[in-house]
C-alpha cells in the first residue's frame, strides 16, 4: 500500500479554500474522513490522495546581474551562468560561429 494519505477538504468560502491533513495510515485516514462525514461535511468537499513522497535532485545555478552605478535606476539584465563549478573557463568562451555549442549543459554533460 502507499506510504502516505493526503486528506483534502476543499471549502470555498475560507480564505485558505479548504484544509489538507498527511497520514500515515488507511486506518488513520478511515477514521478522519468518517469523523468530518459525521460532523456534517459533504462528501464532494473530501478528496483521499495516495502516494508515496519524490526524490527531488536540485542543482544550484548562479545569476549575475549588472548594476550602472552613474544611474542607479538603470539595471542591465541579469545573465544567467551554466552550472561552470566542472568546466575550464575557457569552454565557456567559445566562438559565436560555432553552432554547436550549447551554453546551458545538464550537470550530467558538464560532468563528462
Amino acid at each position: 500500500m502507499s506510504d502516505k494519505f493526503v486528506l483534502v477538504v476543499s471549502d470555498e468560502k475560507d480564505d485558505k479554500h479548504g484544509e489538507i491533513a498527511v497520514l500515515d495510515s488507511p486506518n488513520e485516514t478511515e477514521r478522519l474522513v468518517e469523523t468530518l462525514l459525521e460532523a456534517g461535511i459533504d462528501q464532494e468537499r473530501i478528496r483521499v490522495l495516495a502516494g508515496s513522497e519524490a526524490k527531488l535532485l536540485t542543482t544550484d545555478r548562479p545569476v549575475v546581474g549588472f548594476i550602472d552605478k552613474a544611474n542607479p535606476t538603470t539595471e542591465l539584465e541579469p545573465v544567467e551562468a551554466g552550472s561552470g563549478n566542472s568546466r575550464s573557463v575557457s569552454s565557456l568562451f567559445r566562438s559565436a560561429r560555432d553552432d554547436t555549442f550549447d551554453p546551458v549543459l545538464s550537470a550530467s554533460e558538464a560532468a563528462s
